[in-house]
C-alpha cells in the first residue's frame, strides 16, 4: 500500500472532484417541438413575460441507464484498485456493498412552529429528483433529428442563469468521458481508504463512516455521469429535488415558483415539475427554427407568436442542409 496524507471525512464531504475551468457566461440550448414551445412561452395575459420549463422525475426520462451508470464504473474501479494493491482486500469487501439507494435524501427547513428534536430546523426526507435538460450545441442534427420526429423543432437560446435565483437547483454540464469518470471515482476511493485509517475509532465504526462517505458522493455524481453513447448532445443539466410526502409542512423556496403535475407519455403517467421563471425575456435570447420544418410561414407564425406572449427576440431558420 502507498502512503497518502489523509483528509478528515469532514474535508472529504466538503471537496469538490471536477475540475471546471472558470467560465464567464454560457449560453445553452432547449430542443423541443411546437407543443413544447407553447408549453415554454404560453399565450395567456397572466403568464406574460413568464418562461416554464418541465423538470422529468429522473426515473421516467428514456434513458434507461440514468442514475445508475455510475455504480457499474464504480465497481469496476473498486475491482481495478484491488488488484493493483492500491486499497486492501478488507476494505474492498466493505465498500463493494456501497449503493445509491432509489430515493434521495434531502435536508429541508421546517416550519418556525414545527421544530424538531433539540430545538433542530431541519429535517430530511426522502425525495425524487427532477431533471431539466439543455444543450450546449446550437443548431445540432442529432437534437433536430429527436425533437423533430413529426416535422416540428425549435431550438430555445437560453442564458444559463435562467434558474440562478432558485437556490434548490443544482446545474452542471454532464460528463461523458469514461477515463474522467474513472478517474474521479478513482480519487475518491483512494481519498476514503486514507481517511479511514485516521480516525479513532472502532474497525466497524470507521468502516461504516467510509461507506456512507463514498454513497454521499456516489449520489452527488449520480446524474452528472452519463453513458459515452449520449455524448453528442453535450448536456447542461438542471436538478431538483422534491420530498415523497406531504410538503406543505416545509419552508420550500420552490413553492411558489414550482408545480407537481402529471402528463401522458407512452401509455403511463409521467410525473413533472412545471418551473416558473419571472422575467424571461431577460433569459431567452433566440429562436431557431428545425431544418426539417418544410412550411414556408413558420417564420412569421414563430414571431407573430412570440410577440403576442410579449417577446422580440430574434428567430432564425438552421443552416444545417438536410434531406
Amino acid at each position: 500500500m502507498k502512503t497518502c496524507n489523509p483528509l478528515t471525512f469532514k474535508e472529504l464531504y466538503e471537496k469538490d472532484y471536477v475540475r471546471r475551468p472558470d467560465g464567464g457566461d454560457i449560453t445553452l440550448w432547449h430542443y423541443t417541438n411546437a407543443e413544447g414551445l407553447m408549453g415554454v412561452v404560453r399565450n395567456d395575459k397572466a403568464e406574460r413575460g413568464k418562461l416554464h420549463f418541465w423538470f422529468t422525475r429522473s426515473d421516467c426520462l428514456n434513458d434507461p441507464s440514468e442514475g445508475t451508470h455510475i455504480m457499474e464504473l464504480y465497481y469496476s474501479v473498486c475491482d481495478e484498485m484491488l488488484e493493483s494493491g492500491e486499497i486492501s482486500k478488507e476494505f474492498y469487501e466493505v465498500i463493494k456493498a456501497a449503493k445509491i439507494e432509489d430515493d434521495q435524501f434531502i435536508e429541508f427547513l421546517r416550519p418556525d412552529d414545527e421544530r424538531g428534536e433539540n430545538g433542530n430546523l431541519m429535517v430530511y426526507m426522502a425525495c425524487h429528483a427532477y431533471i431539466c435538460s439543455f444543450s450546449f450545441k446550437e443548431d445540432s442534427l442529432d437534437m433536430w433529428r429527436y425533437y423533430s420526429k413529426g416535422k416540428s423543432g425549435y431550438g430555445l437560446k437560453c442564458d444559463a442563469k435562467l434558474f440562478s435565483g432558485i437556490g434548490a437547483v443544482h446545474a452542471y454540464p454532464v460528463i461523458y468521458d469514461d477515463g474522467e469518470k474513472r478517474k474521479i471515482l478513482k480519487e475518491l476511493i483512494g481519498d476514503v481508504f486514507c481517511a479511514h485509517h485516521g480516525l479513532e475509532y472502532q474497525k466497524e465504526d470507521k468502516l461504516r463512516f467510509a461507506v456512507g462517505l463514498i454513497q454521499t458522493v456516489l449520489k452527488r455524481f449520480q446524474f452528472e455521469f452519463k453513458h459515452d453513447c449520449y455524448a453528442s448532445e453535450q448536456e447542461y443539466r438542471f436538478v431538483i429535488y422534491l420530498p415523497i410526502d406531504d410538503v406543505k409542512t416545509l419552508k420550500l423556496s420552490l413553492s411558489d415558483v414550482a408545480e407537481l403535475r402529471f402528463r401522458a407519455q407512452g401509455g403511463i403517467l409521467v410525473p413533472y415539475v412545471d418551473m416558473t421563471i419571472e422575467n424571461g425575456d431577460a433569459f431567452l435570447q433566440e429562436v431557431l427554427i428545425s431544418p426539417f420544418i418544410e412550411n414556408a410561414f413558420v417564420m412569421d407564425t414563430t414571431r407573430e407568436y412570440l410577440s403576442q406572449c410579449g417577446y422580440d427576440c430574434p428567430v432564425r431558420e438552421s443552416q444545417l442542409p438536410v434531406r
